[in-house]
């Protein structure tokens, strides 16, 4: 009888996985479902130079399935339940807490050769708080403080460095070379050496996309040498586990359910395709993107050729009506104002800004900037930026044109004075007239209704400026 239950539950984990692997079609791209990772704790994608894989969690039991060219599936029962999981090439790395004791149990998974080993620590430290990568038969293992334990592959104590700042996320290339992303910048470290390699402030995961390419900072991509680091792309996904991937001159990243690919020597975004579902991660191999979605609760995996993604539709001076945020360029932002692509505005900007302040506020890295006074004849080098100056963001390959908006400023002048005040009052008269931006600067408290209100506070700000 047990034997029949065992033969059974072997049948239907076959078929689920059988379905599990059976793709469909939409928009030309190919999705598989993967309901046996539905619920299941910490589902995500993990990259090596030749493979991508899906791994999920549940309790002691850990699903992986490779993805890409030859599929199989691999599952292992545990002794503890891992916290995290890692891969450095072929080893994939798990992180136990064992219940009710101080001890913390690593776990080490050849997947090429398919070995399992362990070793048991007496310390939970690494339960809590803590990134794990693997090089050389030795494991790294470290504290968001910046405490590196080093260990042999069978347990035995090493070397232990202090980088002296935050830890954000501990990762390895291809070549086994592995390095600490820190607040303080990226070091190359190994069993008995730490060099600084890079001066960048490094927050969240990182992770290996291609063979000299990572991604850190929630989505921006690093070039390495291993003796420096170069920034590449600077994106902002909003994804909590990094990932992305490099083709050719391309990095491939994603905002939401939009996957981009970016020109690496000019920042331009090129392409795009957008899928049914948002993205939790992707990655790259060889000219096939692979991202990880979810269909409600049960995650799917997409795979598209690069082939499929549309050139994205580029702008000239006579037609930059970016009036469709799928074609924005995030790399175009600032932590200051607001830039709407949507209706091609810059808002938030304050009375007295400088044409040089406002241009320090921006961040627009692949791009020139001019800023035009009310037309494109009159280019604005230096006082203030006053509403409806126009701000022209340009490369060879891509022109944004943003009206911008200074709160009260209602005559263009760029500084709110009397002259102002008889403009709305004008205005609240039916005297006049005015839309676009200058509504919007009009609009002190944010109401969508320009009214009496928003003449007092225009005049407590005239008034605040004696």
């Amino acid at each position: 009888m047990k034997n029949l239950i065992t033969k059974a539950v072997a049948l239907i984990l076959t078929i689920l996985i059988t379905f599990a692997l059976v793709p469909f079609s939409a928009s030309g791209y190919d999705i598989y479902n993967y309901s046996l990772y539905s619920n299941l704790d910490n589902v995500m994608l993990l990259k090596n130079e030749n493979q991508v894989y899906l791994a999920g969690i549940d309790n002691k039991t850990v699903y992986i399935d490779s993805l890409y060219n030859s599929k199989a599936c691999t599952t292992l029962s545990l002794e503890n339940k891992p916290s995290s999981i890692n891969l450095c090439n072929n080893m994939f790395i798990f992180s136990c807490h064992i219940n009710n004791t101080k001890q913390t149990q690593i776990v080490l998974y050849d997947i090429k050769n398919d070995i399992l080993t362990s070793f048991i620590l007496n310390s939970d430290i690494y339960y809590l708080n803590n990134q794990t990568a693997y090089s050389d038969n030795f494991v790294y293992l470290a504290r968001s403080n910046g405490v590196v334990n080093i260990y042999s592959s069978k347990g035995k104590f090493i070397n232990q460095l202090d980088l002296n700042t935050d830890l954000s996320s501990l990762i390895c290339d291809f070549d086994g070379n592995v390095f600490a992303l820190t607040e303080d910048g990226a070091y190359l470290i190994s069993n008995d050496y730490c060099k600084r390699v890079s001066n960048f402030k490094y927050t969240g995961a990182g992770s290996f996309i291609d063979k000299n390419f990572f991604t850190a900072n929630f989505g921006s991509v690093y070039k390495t040498n291993t003796l420096s680091v170069d920034k590449v792309i600077e994106h902002n996904s909003n994804a909590i586990v990094s990932s992305g991937g490099v083709y050719k001159n391309y990095a491939i990243v994603f905002n939401e359910n939009t996957i981009f690919a970016i020109d690496i020597n000019s920042g331009a975004k090129k392409k795009s395709i957008k899928l049914s579902n948002n993205i939790s991660q992707l990655f790259t191999i060889d000219d096939t993107i692979i991202a990880l979605c979810y269909d409600s609760y049960t995650p799917t995996v997409v795979s598209i050729d690069f082939s499929e993604l549309k050139a994205i539709k580029q702008t000239g001076f006579a037609d930059s009506n970016n009036t469709d945020s799928e074609f924005a360029d995030y790399s175009i932002s600032s932590n200051v104002y607001t830039v709407d692509f949507q209706n091609n505005k810059i808002l938030g900007i304050e009375s007295g800004t400088t044409v040089s302040k406002f241009k320090n506020n921006m961040n627009y890295d692949g791009y020139e900037l001019k800023l035009y006074r009310y037309n494109k004849d009159d280019v604005l080098t230096s006082g203030n930026v006053g509403t409806a100056t126009l701000a022209v963001f340009y490369n060879e390959n891509s022109i944004y044109e943003f009206e911008l908006c200074v709160a009260g400023d209602l005559t263009g002048e760029g500084n709110i004075n009397s002259r102002d005040k008889d403009v709305m009052f004008d205005f609240l008269l039916d005297n006049i007239a005015f839309s676009g931006v200058f509504l919007d600067a009009s609009d002190l408290n944010n109401s969508e209704d320009i009214k009496v209100d928003d003449l007092v506070l225009l005049l407590r700000l005239i008034e605040n400026q004696k």
